[in-house]
């Protein structure tokens, strides 16, 4: 199920009320997005103003079994063999996630590597992994465990020959014109029809207006049923301690805001602060369809009078006016990225020699 925010808005709200502020004497910029720059999250593309940043630590992805996760490294391909010599030596040591012990180390290329890992409590057996892949500058790492002995089989299959091969490097401005899926620092090789499940979210600074915060975030569905983003703000109201001041709060706009072939629903609300200034909170959100990973669940936030690290508010740089331009010229811009024909993978081919189940590797080491 897909969870926002958006029902706990009164949290934001509370720090509006309560916390002490610094009123900046700020001199509005009009939000022009003649010049913009484009980031690709997952597999959607989005304009924001020129000089836009991914905030540190502000993207994170899931693709297939789980997060992810990138270092940008200077390592060659020998540093890649010394340093998962020193991680199947910490496995074997600490163990995968202190209960897995290491069970079979795979190197299907020179720059690939799995470990994997098994745990045998009270009789039921679970398997884990943890891969790695090295490609130009950036090293991939991906850990999951909780596999039972049924799928460890079709997981590892899936990491050899649908996963690892096609995850490369990408600069933050590159935008890839094959069909896959865009992660921190890199992209995954994907035309979508298997749907595997796919998460993406982007934290955004505005250089322009550095109390701005934009984020936007894209899951796939696993079921229908979810509620819409109206539907969850009409069933969660203000708790009782914040009910003297929700007559402060302003809603400039509520209420379907489609882009495209995308249905989607908006609420832009105004909160008022103890000194005297107010802050934006817009949400924007397209529910997605069942099990189409060109169809997620779609959800933006753009909130102003953010302090720097976040422990404080600012008076907003922008009017009311301004913020709901600036708002929906990123909204608007929305849109699923273009894509050609699918570009050969430059990896190295995985073995294609049938190889023993895990299952049964593990059952012959314990005889």
């Amino acid at each position: 199920m897909f969870h926002s925010r958006r029902p706990h808005r009164f949290v934001r709200l509370s720090f509006a009320i309560l916390a002490g502020f610094c009123i900046l004497t700020v001199h509005a910029k009009e939000p022009l997005m003649n010049k913009v720059s484009s980031i690709c999250f997952g597999r959607f593309v989005i304009d924001l103003p020129e000089g836009s940043q991914i905030r540190e630590l502000g993207q994170q992805s899931e693709f297939m079994f789980g997060p992810i996760e990138s270092e940008r490294t200077e390592i060659d391909a020998k540093g890649f063999s010394e340093r998962m010599s020193q991680r199947e030596s910490e496995i074997k040591t600490k163990k995968l996630k202190h209960i897995y012990q290491l069970t079979k180390t795979i190197s299907p290329s020179s720059d690939t590597q799995i470990f994997l890992a098994s745990r045998d409590a009270f009789g039921s057996l679970g398997y884990g992994f943890d891969a790695h892949r090295l490609d130009k500058n950036v090293l991939f790492s991906m850990t999951q465990t909780g596999f039972d002995p049924e799928n460890i089989d079709s997981v590892v299959s899936s990491l050899q020959h649908d996963l690892l091969p096609h995850l490369r490097a990408r600069q933050q401005d590159e935008i890839p014109s094959d069909p896959g899926f865009c992660i921190k620092d890199g992209f995954v090789a994907n035309d979508g029809k298997d749907s595997p499940f796919e998460e993406a979210r982007v934290q955004i600074n505005l250089k322009e207006w550095p109390d701005l915060w934009v984020s936007v975030y894209s899951q796939t569905v696993s079921k229908a049923g979810d509620k819409t983003l109206i539907q969850r703000v009409d069933n969660n109201p203000l708790p009782a301690e914040l009910a003297s001041i929700a007559g402060k709060m302003r809603t400039l706009r509520k209420g379907k805001h489609s882009v495209g072939s995308l249905a989607g629903e908006e609420v832009l609300d105004v909160l008022p602060t103890e000194e005297g200034f107010k802050i934006h909170d817009f949400t924007w959100e397209a529910l997605g369809a069942v099990h189409d990973s060109f169809k997620p669940t779609l959800h933006l936030e753009f909130s102003s009078g953010n302090g720097q690290g976040g422990g404080s508010h600012v008076q907003p740089t922008l009017t009311d006016d301004q913020a709901i331009k600036l708002f929906d010229s990123i909204v608007n811009s929305i849109r699923l990225r273009p894509t050609g024909p699918a570009k050969v993978s430059s990896a190295e081919p995985t073995p294609s020699s049938p190889q023993a189940p895990l299952g049964a590797a593990i059952s012959a080491g314990k005889q």
